[in-house]
């Protein structure tokens, strides 16, 4: 009903609106020129697991590439950096990770992957509408699309098809037709993933490039879990990696 009234606007006023697959073509390939300026920003991450609101546990990690592949150290626990000896094992662990992929370039990374919503598997697997436009509180102005999860869409395998786990809504940014953010909304029962579980992400742009702002994902059940992901301290991959933790930061 949303589409239908936005559509018959966009008519009385001689506006044609947009076509949804077409932005996401656009999106898939202005994302794949972002991903590739994105490698040189590194950033903090902060993951925070509660339980029925409660807070289990808060790790910080570093998030940098390595072997062309994204790649996340852990660096401290609770506000807290490692001793030295965690330290020592996460050099040792990062070290073996870079030979494994320097030996066997273009396999399958198995430490340091994140989930992800696939654009591709939007276009391949959902039905796509257009939603209408809005603009932001800093005044950029986006687009709405909506989509739905085809009844015979293939299950998800790995991190990277989120995108076969349910419904979605996205927030393409007009001016660089990047996603400002995305919502998924699950429809089907995938590992810890029940139908009614949410996942966000929310996006910042820098003036050069779009880089993850924060992830959240809460799952459905008995109990609620939520996992808040922040991230925060971006800066050239050529400058100092190191963290460091203000003592605000600690609690």
């Amino acid at each position: 009903m949303r589409f239908l009234f936005i559509s018959l606007l966009c008519t009385l006023h001689g506006v044609a609106a947009p076509d949804p697959s077409a932005l996401l073509r656009e999106t898939l390939l202005a994302g794949k020129r972002n991903t590739a300026r994105a490698v040189n920003w590194l950033s903090r991450e902060d993951i925070r697991r509660y339980n029925s609101r409660k807070l289990l546990q808060w790790e910080t990690y570093e998030a940098s590439m390595v072997e062309g592949s994204n790649y996340y150290r852990l660096v401290a626990r609770n506000g807290k950096p490692l001793k030295k000896q965690e330290r020592e094992e996460e050099r040792e662990k990062l070290e073996r990770e870079a030979m494994r992929r320097r030996l066997s370039p273009g396999k399958t990374r198995s430490v340091g992957e994140r989930y992800s919503m696939s654009i591709q598997a939007l276009l391949d697997h959902h039905e796509i509408k257009y939603s209408g436009e809005d603009v932001t509180p800093d005044g950029r102005k986006y687009w709405i699309i909506d989509t739905r999860l085809h009844d015979l869409a293939p299950l998800p395998a790995g991190p990277a098809d989120m995108a076969l786990s349910g419904d979605a809504t996205l927030w393409i940014d007009q001016e660089t037709n990047l996603l400002l953010r995305q919502e998924l909304r699950v429809t089907r029962v995938w590992r810890a993933w029940l139908p009614g579980s949410l996942v966000f992400y929310e996006m910042l742009w820098n003036g050069e490039v779009m880089l993850v702002k924060r992830i959240s994902l809460t799952l459905a059940g008995q109990i609620r879990r939520e996992t808040d992901q922040v991230y925060s301290n971006y800066r050239k991959f050529a400058s100092s990696s190191d963290i460091k933790f203000e003592p605000s930061e600690i609690p």
